[in-house]
């Protein structure tokens, strides 16, 4: 079970609520998280809450491999705790995962370039 409120920031008002049934595959997670925010949208509407924007497939934008996004979120972690020869490590399991992961590869070069590997960044901006 997902479940998630969206409260307002002038007055502490619960705008709405909504629970959703997750799976308990790791891939099915992803869906869960796409539906809890569909109805999220939905509950705002009815209350008179433009949500604005389009619906974005999260999970379409990044990975749909669980596998790749913890590598990713690990690593992205550890590049913003300036531990970067950690992170290039985290963000190349992501890749090693899903190959098509874009944003993972941007962060890997990032990371690479900090942790002050200039050829590997360049290889990974490459790529």
């Amino acid at each position: 079970m997902l479940g998630a409120e969206v409260t307002s920031t002038a007055n502490g008002q619960v705008l709405t609520s909504c629970r959703v049934e997750a799976p308990g595959s790791d891939q099915a997670l992803f869906a869960a998280v796409d539906s809890l925010t569909l109805a999220l949208r939905r509950g705002l509407e009815r209350q008179g809450v433009e949500a604005g924007g389009s619906v974005v497939d999260v999970a379409a934008l990044t990975t749909r491999n669980p596998a790749a996004y913890r590598s990713y979120v690990r690593g992205v972690d550890l590049l913003h705790r300036a531990e970067n020869a950690e992170a290039a490590a985290a963000l190349q399991e992501a890749v090693e995962a899903d190959s098509s992961f874009a944003l993972a590869w941007y962060y890997l070069a990032v990371a690479t370039w900090w942790a002050q590997d200039f050829a590997g960044a360049e290889l990974e901006v490459q790529k």
